[in-house]
C-alpha cells in the first residue's frame, strides 16, 4: 500500500474514461488507497462508472480506500445517476 494520494484532474467525463482507466489500473497497483477528487467539476456517466468500478474492486479486495474533496459537482451528478450511495455520499 502506498502513502500517496491519487489526484483526478478537473474533467472526469467519456473523454478521459479510457486514459484514466489506465491510470488508475497502474495507481491501484501501485497501492494508492487514497483518491482527491477535488477538482474534479465535470462529471458524466463514464467518469462515475470509474469511481464506482474502483469502489467496487477496493470492496471485492478488502482493500479500504479513502475518498477526499467530493466537489458540489460531482456530488450532484453522482446523485442524479444513483451513485451515491455506491460511493459513500
Amino acid at each position: 500500500m502506498s502513502d500517496e494520494t491519487f489526484q483526478f484532474p478537473p474533467e472526469l467525463t467519456i473523454y478521459q474514461a479510457q486514459d484514466m482507466g489506465h491510470k488508475l489500473r497502474d495507481a491501484w497497483l501501485a497501492g494508492a488507497r487514497a483518491f482527491d477528487v477535488s477538482a474534479v467539476t465535470a462529471i458524466d456517466a463514464s467518469g462515475a462508472q470509474l469511481l464506482a468500478s474502483l469502489q467496487k474492486t477496493a470492496e471485492q479486495q478488502h482493500e479500504p480506500i479513502t475518498w477526499q474533496g467530493w466537489t458540489a459537482e460531482a456530488k450532484e451528478v453522482l446523485a442524479v445517476l444513483g451513485m451515491n450511495r455506491v460511493l459513500g455520499l
